[in-house]
This record gives C-alpha cells, sequence and structure tokens, in this order.
C-alpha cells in the first residue's frame, strides 16, 4: 500500500462469506464478510481484535461461595482459550484460501510503530477512563498476545 500510494483497510475475521454463512447463516452476517471476495491484497496488522467478553455483576460474584467463584472462573478461562483458538484457526483458514485465489498477504512483523501510533489516543481518555483502567486494558492486550 505505501509503494502504491493506494490501499484500503479492511477487518477481516472470517470466511464465513465464503462458506455460506457459517454457524451464524444470516445473509447480513455474509454481506458483511463478502469483502473478501475479489480482495487483491491483505496486510496483516493486527490492528484489531475482537474479545468475547463475560460479564458478571461484582455484587452478584461476592454473593457467591468461593467453591463456585473458582468453577466459574475456570470455565470462563477455558471459554477464553478456546474461543482464541477459534479466531485463530479461522484466521489461517481466511488465509490459506486468500493464497489459493491469489491474494497477496502482506505479514506485518513489527507492529511497534501502529502502538506508538496510537498512543496519544491513550492520554486523551485518560480523565474519562482513567490511567489505571487504561493501564489494566494495554496489559491485558499484552497478555493476550
Amino acid at each position: 500500500m505505501v509503494e502504491q500510494k493506494y490501499g484500503r483497510i479492511v477487518a477481516i475475521s472470517s470466511v464465513s462469506a465464503k462458506r455460506g454463512g457459517g454457524i451464524f447463516g444470516g445473509a447480513h452476517y455474509s454481506a458483511s464478510k463478502a469483502g473478501v471476495l475479489g480482495l487483491k491484497y491483505l496486510s496483516q496488522t493486527k490492528h484489531q481484535y475482537s474479545p468475547l467478553p463475560l460479564a458478571i455483576s461484582e455484587e452478584f460474584w461476592k454473593t457467591l461461595p468461593k467453591e463456585y467463584q473458582d468453577i466459574i472462573q475456570e470455565a470462563a478461562n477455558e471459554a477464553r482459550d478456546y474461543h482464541r483458538s477459534l479466531i485463530k484457526e479461522d484466521d489461517e483458514a481466511l488465509v490459506s484460501e486468500l493464497e489459493k485465489e491469489g491474494v497477496i498477504i502482506n505479514a506485518v512483523p513489527d507492529i511497534e510503530p501502529f502502538r506508538k501510533a496510537v498512543e496519544p489516543v491513550y492520554a486523551e481518555f485518560e480523565d474519562t477512563f482513567g490511567r489505571d483502567l487504561i493501564e489494566k486494558l494495554k496489559n491485558a492486550a499484552a497478555e493476550a498476545r
């Protein structure tokens, strides 16, 4: 994109459009993923991650016996790991399919420039969310890598 001074960034997280909707099956999902059709280049910038959050009321959590908290936490960790493995498999399948169709894959091994470029955004939202929360999010992202 830099050499051509032209390009588009498209967030692609699955091959459902090519597979007919997968487990989601809805036309809306397939249509949103149909952007992979006719693609010539794919740059893997890793700038987006779509987590699957699990939330529970802290008030309710505190009412649970420690044994139940441990069971729920263990299940949540297993679900997190499984979800991440599915995303990785789906991404690998997408890259494989696109390569077979002649798409040029641009792996971006050094994403540090991207991280540096967004640092001002963190500072911009410190007053809104607090430095502690922002640091927790950054640490969680680093841990997920």
